[in-house]
C-alpha cells in the first residue's frame, strides 16, 4: 500500500494546524521537518511533548521524521559542524523514541564547495563511511532506521551512491530514502535504472515533479504539480507495490517560509498535488 503523507511545515508552522489542513485535504500522515518555523532539530522537549499528544487523539499521524542531519554545509572535513551534527541526531532519535516514530531522514554530507567537481563518493568512499559508522550505531541502539536521502549537493546523489553505502553497513537501520526527483536532478535515471540498485532498500518515498529533456537525463524545471511533469509516477509506483513496498509517498512543496494555511494560491497547489498522486495511484490500480 502506498499511503499519501505531507510535510508537516508545507501546510502551516504549527503542527495542530497543520493537521487540521491534512486532514481537510484527505491525507493521514505527516513527515515532521519544522516546528514554528524552526528545524525539527531544534524542537524542545516541550514541542515533542505537544505534538505526542495531538497526534495521539487525532486522524493524522506522523510518518517520520525529516531532518537535516549531515547537509546544508556539513562536510566531511568540518570536524566542528560533524560534532553538532551528531548532537542534533542524538537529539532527533530521542524525539523518535519519544514520537514512536522509526523513521528519519537524514544526508550524505555536503562535498566541499570549492573544489565540488572533484568530489565524488568512489574518491571519498572511506571517510563517508568512517564518519557514518557513529551514526548507524546511535540508529540502531535508538532502534531508528537512518533513512539517507540523495542530494545533487553530496555524496550521496544517485541509486547507486546509496546502494553502495547500504550494502557496506548491511543494517535494518540503514535505508534509502527515495527522493525521486533529487536522484534525477544529481544525473541518475532514476527510474528504471537507479530503481534496480536500491528497490529493496526504500524505506521512504518523496514525491515532487519535474520536466525533463526528450532524453529524460536533465533536469529543465522542478516542482510542477505532481503527475503534470515527466517522471513516470505510474510505473514507478506500480513496480514499488510489486516489489512489496508498503509505506509512504510524502509530496514536497517547499513552500518555506510561507505555508498552504498562510497563502489561498499555496492551498491550492498543495491541493492539487494530492489529486495528481491519488488519480496516480488509481489509474495504476496501487491501493492507497
Amino acid at each position: 500500500m502506498i499511503r499519501p503523507c505531507l510535510f508537516n511545515d508545507d501546510l502551516a508552522h504549527t503542527f495542530d494546524k497543520s493537521v487540521e489542513v491534512a486532514e481537510k485535504l484527505g491525507v493521514g500522515f505527516l513527515e515532521l521537518r519544522n516546528i514554528n518555523g524552526m528545524p525539527i532539530g531544534q524542537a524542545t522537549s516541550q514541542d515533542i511533548k505537544n505534538i505526542k499528544a495531538i497526534a495521539a487523539n487525532g486522524p493524522v499521524k506522523i510518518a517520520s521524521v525529516g531532518s537535516l542531519v549531515f547537509a546544508k554545509g556539513c562536510t566531511i572535513v568540518n570536524d566542528s559542524m560533524y560534532k553538532q551534527q551528531m548532537e542534533i541526531l542524538e537529539k532527533v532519535l530521542s524525539f523518535c523514541q519519544e514520537l514512536d516514530v522509526r523513521k528519519v531522514r537524514v544526508f550524505g554530507f555536503d562535498k566541499v564547495k570549492a573544489d565540488f567537481r572533484n568530489h565524488s563518493l568512489e574518491g571519498y568512499f572511506d571517510q563517508v563511511i568512517d564518519k557514518l559508522t557513529e551514526p548507524v550505531r546511535m540508529a540502531e541502539k535508538a532502534g531508528v532506521v537512518l533513512m539517507f536521502e540523495p542530494e545533487f549537493e553530496t555524496y550521496l546523489g544517485t541509486a547507486e551512491d546509496l546502494s553502495k553505502v547500504v550494502k557496506t553497513f548491511n543494517s535494518d537501520y540503514v535505508k534509502v530514502c527515495w527522493d525521486v526527483g533529487n536522484a534525477w536532478n544529481a544525473g541518475d535515471m532514476a527510474y528504471p535504472d537507479g530503481y534496480e540498485f536500491i528497490k529493496n532498500d526504500i524505506a521512504h518515498v518523496h514525491i515532487k515533479d519535474l520536466k525533463l529533456n526528450a532524453e529524460k537525463n536533465r533536469v529543465l524545471s522542478d516542482r510542477v504539480v505532481t503527475g503534470t511533469g515527466d517522471i513516470p509516477w505510474g510505473p514507478i509506483f506500480s513496480a514499488l507495490h510489486k516489489d512489496g513496498y508498503d509505506g509512504h509517498a510524502c509530496i514536497e512543496c517547499n513552500f518555506i517560509p510561507w505555508t498552504a494555511d498562510l497563502r489561498p494560491y499555496l492551498m491550492d497547489r498543495v491541493t492539487a498535488d494530492v489529486q495528481g498522486l491519488k488519480k496516480i495511484l488509481d489509474d495504476v490500480g496501487v491501493p492507497y
